[in-house]
């Protein structure tokens, strides 16, 4: 996959450090995705088999706990933002030369 392929934009919250309340914080930045909503199986960081909705691809690496939105939004607390969905397994893909990597978010 080519980054002319990643024609669409998401926003991703990367997690941070819990608050002074015990409520864990959030980093919110945008990037070019390709999003495909596709029904899958993959084993999530619990070790446990989860169906997944959809699979992003990106040249910027995911976190686990982190959540993604299709397409813009200025919330801090994706907790509370509708369409926000958490990643739950995250794989790499590196290119044959080992210069880039594709990675790969499974909501």
């Amino acid at each position: 996959m080519s980054a002319s392929s990643l024609k669409q934009t998401a926003t991703y919250w990367s997690p941070g450090a819990e608050d002074g309340f015990g409520k864990k914080t959030f980093t919110r930045g945008e990037r070019r995705v390709r999003w495909e909503d596709r029904i899958e199986v993959v084993t999530d960081k619990k070790g446990k088999e989860y169906v997944s909705k959809s699979r992003i691809f990106s040249f910027d690496s995911f976190d686990l706990d982190g959540y993604l939105l299709l397409g813009s939004s200025g919330g801090a607390d994706p907790t509370v933002v509708a369409d926000a969905f958490e990643i739950h397994a995250v794989s790499s893909i590196p290119n044959l030369r080992n210069m880039k990597t594709l990675y790969v978010a499974y909501l």
